[in-house]
């Protein structure tokens, strides 16, 4: 006979910090009812393995005379699984800078690999979207054995016009039974594609304009500005008076030049116009005197 309600109690190793039940207390209040409890594994910072330990209930009844049957025991089990094959993102962008109608670039790799159980060998799969199907290029990876792979991303500027396009790399992967492998991950392309304007800088004689018997001036110093008047570039004509502005974004600018012929003549004008769309080869711009 039991002087009712009866207090119970668990207790679990110190060596099982894995497992936790709540509550560790309670009581039965009479005869046919019963108590439950949670049982509970937390497995951050557990390697993989089997974990076994025991559960030990206690109980004493209002008196403190401990219950017939007083403790009982069962044992936990705990299995910790190999975390499951997953991609590990390397990266997530990539940016271009190339000359319009430059076929190729400096190719940029991109390291592949996978972390968890794996059945290897590892396939990938690569894909760019719409947007970049014009002009993005992608080596594939050879399947990875364990070392890992990677993905070569260059691109082709041939057919485009000056500014920036951007696009997106899909990068997922399957093992060796075909079965996708977690992690499928995404990769921004940016490609800026800039324009080179190049010519000659020819001296006017005479005042502005017309351009009166124009010659090349050579060695004058050219000053490039943008809208703000902030200057972007600066170059200096060669011996023919041939000059070459690269690298530039579409947009509107101005040149600033200055220089003196064979006769000690000088030359300067500020404030040409030019405005950028595309390439613009052979490009004269004229100096007058002053």
């Amino acid at each position: 006979n039991c002087t009712w309600p009866l207090l119970w109690s668990a207790s679990v190793p110190s060596n099982a910090p894995w497992l936790t039940i709540s509550p560790m207390t309670g009581s039965i209040k009479g005869s046919g009812q019963s108590a439950s409890f949670n049982v509970a594994a937390n497995t951050p910072g557990l390697q993989t393995g089997i974990y076994t330990t025991q559960v030990t209930i206690s109980a004493t009844d209002s008196a403190g005379v401990t219950a017939q049957g007083s403790p009982q025991t069962f044992s936990v089990t705990l299995t910790v699984l190999p975390p499951p094959c997953t991609i590990v993102q390397a990266i997530a962008s990539l940016t271009f800078n190339v000359a319009q109608g430059q076929t190729s670039s400096t190719a940029q790799n991109v390291s592949l690999s996978e972390t968890g159980k794996c059945s290897r060998p590892i396939t990938w799969s690569t894909t760019g979207d719409a947007n970049s199907s014009a002009w993005l290029v992608l080596t594939p990876p050879s399947p990875d054995t364990g070392s890992g792979s990677t993905l070569s991303v260059n691109v082709n500027a041939a057919s485009m016009v000056p500014g920036t396009s951007n696009g997106t790399i899909t990068v997922s992967a399957f093992d060796r039974t075909g079965a996708a492998v977690l992690g499928t991950f995404t990769i921004s392309v940016t490609i800026n594609v800039t324009a080179t304007v190049s010519g000659t800088v020819v001296a006017c004689s005479g005042p502005t304009p017309p351009c009166s018997t124009p010659v090349p001036l050579p060695l004058a110093s050219l000053t490039l500005l943008n809208g703000s008047g902030v200057t972007v570039a600066t170059t200096t004509a060669d011996s023919s008076g041939n000059y070459t502005f690269s690298g530039l974004a579409p947009g509107s600018y101005t040149v600033s030049i200055s220089g003196t012929d064979s006769n000690n003549i000088h030359y300067s004008t500020t404030g040409i116009p030019l405005t950028v769309k595309a390439n613009m080869p052979s490009f004269t711009l004229q100096v007058f005197p002053g």
